[in-house]
């Protein structure tokens, strides 16, 4: 309880680290933090590996969801639990989990845009300060802040809640196995988690899991390319750009490929992993990651234009960048195919213990 408390000092990311967070999705975040920031595990970005494989459209607030997901299946085998709690006793329940050692992430009600309408959205708990407070950490695109005192009625107040007055606690552990990957290279990291962790295989068609063919293809990006070439009066009907619907176009789309963008910068830079690889893949993957970037980059512009001018024909070219985005996302595909063989191929014997 003690490390606990003397944790629980108000602060903020660098401001690399705010940036970085800002790009994963608000539940993802918290992870970034625990993993990447406090436990200062630096392989952090090759837990999305497999985010590539493919997108499932989704008319909810993430509209591209990645197909395969290994590393919501590590968190569930190594490091988060479920538990159920009504708003009797929550405080004390939070505290209780918090003074063991976890963080607990709870969803809230926050009104983080300049329009300060709320939303529900997910906030981490992760201290109880010298007064017996508990802490909580949020983080998005106009809050940087770090174990932040919550009183119970405010608690009270932001808890979002389900039909039957219960809402879901997700207590995370620190993960024993990030200590021992931490005494790894990447290289073994990263097979011990593709093939261990994740359970896939690659053959020469592409990629087994449990059995099974994935198909890898980006049939999700081109049934959301249908959906919205079918929703201008959506989007724009209305004559103005609703703020959900913005982040629907902009934010949500990018926080599909960021941490993918993420990963490949780190395999092709900070892990070393690039010091073994033939020139020809180093060019592929840095030609893939740009491509990518301008992508991404389109798919902000046109979506910031059709904010400032809701017409017609700036939702075209809207639809149009996300056009351009699938074609991409087939290359980015094929050329993370490409560095999984070698990464694959030149792994240290022991990587597979």
């Amino acid at each position: 309880m003690a490390d606990v408390v003397t944790r629980c000092h108000e602060s903020a990311l660098s401001p690399a680290d705010y940036e970085k967070a800002c790009t994963y999705v608000c539940y993802e975040r918290h992870y970034f933090y625990l993993f990447a920031v406090r436990a200062g595990f630096d392989a952090f970005p090759l837990f999305y590996l497999d985010r590539f494989l493919g997108w499932r459209f989704d008319t909810g607030p993430e509209p591209l969801v990645p197909v395969q997901n290994g590393f919501r299946r590590f968190l569930d085998k190594h490091a988060q639990t479920s538990v159920t709690a009504g708003t009797e006793n929550l405080y004390e329940e939070l505290r209780d989990h918090v003074r063991s050692g976890a963080s607990v992430a709870v969803d809230a009600w926050w009104a983080p845009h300049e329009d300060k309408i709320p939303g529900v959205t997910s906030i981490l708990f992760e201290a109880v300060n010298e007064a017996g407070a508990l802490c909580f950490t949020k983080v998005n695109e106009t809050r940087n802040r770090l174990r932040t005192p919550m009183t119970e009625r405010e608690l009270l107040n932001r808890i979002s809640l389900d039909d039957d007055g219960t809402t879901t606690l997700t207590v995370i552990s620190d993960p024993s196995w990030l200590r021992e990957a931490g005494a790894a290279s990447p290289h073994q990291t990263f097979v011990r988690l593709f093939r261990g962790e994740y359970g896939y295989r690659r053959t020469g068609d592409g990629v087994v899991f449990q059995g099974e063919d994935l198909a890898i293809d980006t049939s999700g990006i081109q049934h959301w390319v249908s959906y919205l070439d079918g929703a201008e009066s959506q989007f724009i009907g209305g004559g103005a750009v609703p703020k959900h619907e913005q982040f629907l176009l902009n934010k949500s789309v990018r926080n599909a490929f960021s941490p993918v963008q993420h990963y490949l910068a780190y395999v092709s830079g900070a892990s070393g992993l690039a010091d073994k690889m033939p020139a020809s893949l180093i060019r592929e993957l840095d030609s893939g990651r740009e491509l990518m970037r301008v992508a991404l980059h389109d798919i902000h512009k046109f979506s910031s234009l059709l904010v400032q001018r809701p017409v017609s024909r700036f939702y075209r070219m809207y639809v149009d960048a996300a056009c351009r985005l699938e074609e991409t996302a087939r290359l980015y595909q094929r050329m993370q195919l490409d560095l999984i063989d070698f990464l694959l191929q030149s792994a240290p014997r022991e990587a597979d213990a």
